[in-house]
């Protein structure tokens, strides 16, 4: 009995169909290999637009590794447009641009571990703060109690 008769035959044929259905329902750029939708396509790309310095693929590494380098550079695009354009990091990126991406990542962990380091010492002194505060009205409800039970009203000594 061969495979492509009866059954195997009708399933073989229901699984071309299913395939030519997804082809004819999958948008044109998507069948010839673009991942774009036609939106992102036709948009206008920003007057100011630098292609990033990405490495080519060589095909000796991994793929998915060199497609995140370029999905990080994208992340790292949209980021700085929206939230740092007035921070140092943008500021310095401005005056003196990194020559590739590595030194563009080196860079930004630079600024990201300066930032969390500022943020870490504002809040030990914020916490000393609170603590003297704590201290100085302990020390102040003690001259109040021992005002109070000589007879003394405080602002009058």
């Amino acid at each position: 009995m061969s495979l492509l008769s009866g059954c195997g035959l009708e399933h073989l044929e229901k699984s071309l169909q299913d395939i030519q259905y997804h082809i004819a329902r999958t948008p044109s750029n998507e069948q010839q290999g673009i991942p774009f939708s036609e939106e992102i396509l036709t948009d206008e790309l920003p007057l100011n637009w630098k292609e990033p310095n990405l490495p080519k693929y060589d095909r000796t590494t991994n793929p998915q590794e060199h497609l995140s380098y370029f999905e990080n550079v994208a992340l790292f695009h949209h980021y700085i447009t929206g939230v740092l354009q007035n921070g140092d990091f943008f500021k310095s990126l401005t005056k003196k641009p990194p020559p590739n991406f590595y030194n563009l990542l080196a860079l930004a962990e630079k600024y990201i571990n300066f930032e969390e380091a500022r943020e870490y010492k504002n809040e030990v002194l914020d916490e000393k703060r609170k603590k003297q505060d704590d201290k100085d009205l302990v020390h102040h409800n003690a001259f109040l109690e021992k005002a109070l039970t000589l007879g003394k009203h405080p602002l009058n000594e």
